[in-house]
């Protein structure tokens, strides 16, 4: 893309970048058909691809494909533009349940027209920025209604090959829209595709034209290869196609230290600090009433995987009415029963809490359990057992339905519900919370003999019960969801 020259009008210039950004991102336009007989699953790619350096074929759209179809090869490809949300929408419908992934490039074409040689018009490109900040999460979701379940979205975010001072008002507005789109992608429970990292630096001019004389933001065959590769490993392996499988081998663990004690319930009473019974709490080193998504996001984490820095807490546990410290928490995601092909990331920000803690009674052993361990020989009981040595465990287990609306609810309860029995095996989320998520449990062990001087703060040991506040990592949580969860696969570690 050559700058215009000296005595040319800004519209025409303006003309020009449009052009080029259209040719250089221009819709791959390639549709295989499915072979006769074929039972047909479908990688959709929506938006204006980055155009092949050499030919259209050689796009990292098509590489990414071609890699996917050697161990599916009922899988076919089909490119919808950008523009064409609502068609995009009604070929998932008729596809439902068949769509393992949808890549998703949007917004370049609507930024780079505000960049004019040197100047940027920065009321043009806010205006952009909203409608993509207001129209982007509104879209994934109905493309994720429409796909199913099943289906992974992936977002691109782009590489900024504008370099050189006379190009700075573009690399700007490459910039901002990166800013945004990492922050919308996230919102949307989107799989984040960093190009930004893979196209940079030297490899910028090595797997681009940005560093030629005749500037060409494309990438060529080295280029599109490092994209394909960036894809494929932020989407991982692609869910299986449909079929009446339930998972029970589906896992991942997090082991999360003990971190402070304190009377603070961010979910129940938040910015209220001293309101609540006095919690224990495990994961992020920062919980406390005012605890936000932002504010544990950037806080350190006590759980072994790093990426995990969700909040993690349950009441006070006490022994003859001493306050009793937990040596530790370890975190169970499992697909547990449902179709390990439609399990999906916990969204940013979700909270719930599982348990009573006004039970007037013993609660169900699928909700709160306790027992000695699992080389004890005891069984989970509803009320704490006398373990023959210092193990007491307290085990929580979450709802793993979500109802696809609602990060939190008046009861902090109502928006997920627990997986049902389906006839013939395994469970099912009810149409009321048709997403399936990780099950999440919760297994605390304390340094005690258990019996019946265990009390808790919220009351007798049957008030049981755990909050979560989800801050992990979405690309990092994507990725084990689909390797363990998705594959059905018992991971083991935290690496």
């Amino acid at each position: 893309m050559e700058e215009p020259a000296q005595h040319g009008s800004r519209r025409r210039s303006a003309r020009r970048r449009a052009a080029a950004v259209g040719c250089a991102f221009a819709l791959l336009g390639l549709v295989l058909a499915p072979t006769a007989g074929a039972a047909t699953r479908w990688y959709v790619s929506l938006g204006s691809t980055l155009a092949g350096g050499s030919a259209p074929g050689h796009s990292f759209v098509v590489r990414a494909f071609q890699r996917l179809s050697v161990g599916d090869r009922d899988l076919q490809l089909r490119s919808i533009p950008g523009s064409r949300a609502g068609a995009a929408e009604a070929f998932l419908r008729a596809n439902r349940g068949n769509v393992p992934l949808v890549t998703l490039e949007v917004g370049l074409v609507d930024v780079l027209p505000c960049a004019h040689g040197r100047r940027l018009d920065r009321r043009c490109l806010a205006r952009a920025l909203r409608r993509l900040d207001g129209n982007l999460a509104g879209v994934v979701a109905r493309l994720r209604s429409a796909a199913g379940p099943r289906a992974r979205f992936a977002g691109i975010v782009y590489y900024d090959p504008f370099i050189g001072a006379n190009r700075g008002a573009a690399s700007a507005a490459v910039r901002a829209l990166d800013r945004h789109l990492r922050a919308d992608y996230r919102r949307a429970g989107v799989i984040r595709v960093r190009l930004d990292h893979v196209l940079t630096g030297r490899r910028l001019c090595r797997m681009t034209g940005a560093c030629r004389r005749r500037f060409d933001l494309r990438p060529n065959g080295l280029g599109h290869r490092a994209i394909a590769d960036a894809l494929l490993s932020a989407v991982g392996q692609l869910p299986p196609p449909p079929g009446p499988r339930a998972g029970q081998t589906g896992q991942f663990t997090t082991p999360c230290r003990y971190t402070h004690r304190a009377p603070d319930d961010p979910i129940v009473y938040p910015n209220e600090p001293g309101r609540s019974h006095s919690h224990d709490f495990f994961g992020n080193t920062s919980t406390n009433a005012g605890s936000t998504l932002d504010t544990l996001a950037a806080s350190s984490t006590a759980c072994r995987r790093a990426a995990d820095r969700s909040a993690y807490w349950v009441p006070t546990l006490y022994v003859d009415g001493q306050p009793v410290t937990a040596r530790g928490a370890t975190i169970y995601y499992r697909d547990a029963g449902k179709d390990p092909a439609a399990v999906v990331s916990f969204p940013s920000g979700l909270r719930v809490i599982a348990g009573d803690s006004k039970a007037t009674g013993p609660q169900s052993l699928d909700v709160v359990s306790w027992g000695c361990g699992s080389r004890s020989g005891i069984e989970r009981q509803q009320s704490p057992p006398l373990c023959s040595g210092p193990t007491l465990r307290a085990t929580i287990r979450f709802p793993d339905c979500w109802n696809g609306r609602n990060l939190d609810s008046a009861d902090h309860k109502s928006h997920l519900a627990y997986a049902l029995p389906r006839r013939g095996g395994g469970r099912a989320c009810d149409p009321a919370h048709p997403i399936a998520l990780p099950k999440l449990t919760i297994n605390i062990t304390y340094p005690v003999l258990g019996g019946p001087g265990v009390t808790l703060a919220s009351g007798p040991a049957y008030t049981e019960h755990a909050d979560f506040f989800n801050a992990w990592d979405p690309p990092t949580l994507d990725q084990l969801v689909v390797r363990c969860l998705v594959a059905d696969v018992r991971c083991e570690g935290t690496a």
